[in-house]
Parts: structure tokens; C-alpha cells; sequence
């Protein structure tokens, strides 16, 4: 991920990507589910397709033709992550002079499920666009 500062309308800053690790966040839910609704999950990857697919696809089957809501196991994790994330980008953040100066802040990049499906849990780098 990395954060562009800005200030005047204009960046003034960027810090290269940090690590940041979901994979506990969503073995949380996994392990939740698995306990708790009768469901196994074959995969992250199958997790975050559903997470992916938006809060309608938040349910599992585990016996034919009955469906259970797992966003109860899924909002309390997303909480804890936007928490842990906003700490991530406070010690970042702090941690440069150039930055720090800055108006306003835009984090740049996305997750790729091929970089954390592998076990790294890194966010991939993206040049911003001006």
C-alpha cells in the first residue's frame, strides 16, 4: 500500500508499500463458521470470492437448501481490520517528515488474492496516477 500526502491539491509525499496481513481476519472467519454454522470452507480463495461477490453473498449451505447469514462472523472482523489498518497508516505516516505535513492522505493500491492466497499477505504496489 502506499500513501500519498497532500497538500495544496498537489502530492507531496509517498511511502512505498508496508506489509499488512488479512489472512489472520479471514481465518478468523473460516475458523468461526467452521464452529459455529457446520460449514467448511475449501479455501481463502473461497472466502473472498463471497467477500468479493458483496454482503448479499454472505451465506453459507452447509446441508442442501439451507442457507446461513455468516455476516455476523464477517462484520466484527472487518471492524477489527479497518481498526488494526488505521493504526498501520498512523505509524506510517508518523514515521516521515514528508508526509507528515501533509492536508490529507490517499492510500494507493489494492489487495491481490494471487500475492495473499500464496501466504505473504502483502499489498500490492501501485504508482498513483496525477
Amino acid at each position: 500500500m502506499n500513501f500519498v500526502g497532500i497538500k495544496n491539491n498537489k502530492p507531496v509525499a509517498s511511502i512505498e508499500g508496508e506489509p499488512f496481513g488479512i489472512n489472520k481476519f479471514l481465518d478468523n472467519i473460516i475458523q468461526k463458521v467452521g464452529k459455529n454454522e457446520l460449514y467448511r470452507f475449501d479455501s481463502r480463495t473461497e472466502l473472498e470470492e463471497k467477500l468479493a461477490a458483496g454482503q448479499s453473498e454472505w451465506y453459507v449451505e452447509p446441508f442442501a437448501g439451507i442457507r446461513k447469514d455468516i455476516s455476523k462472523y464477517i462484520n466484527p472482523q472487518l471492524k477489527s481490520m479497518a481498526i488494526i489498518y488505521l493504526e498501520h497508516f498512523d505509524r506510517i505516516r508518523s514515521g516521515s517528515n514528508e508526509i507528515k505535513g501533509a492536508a490529507r492522505y490517499i492510500a494507493v493500491g489494492q489487495i491481490s488474492p494471487e500475492t495473499y492466497s500464496r501466504g505473504s499477505s502483502r499489498m500490492v504496489r501501485k504508482r498513483p496516477t496525477y
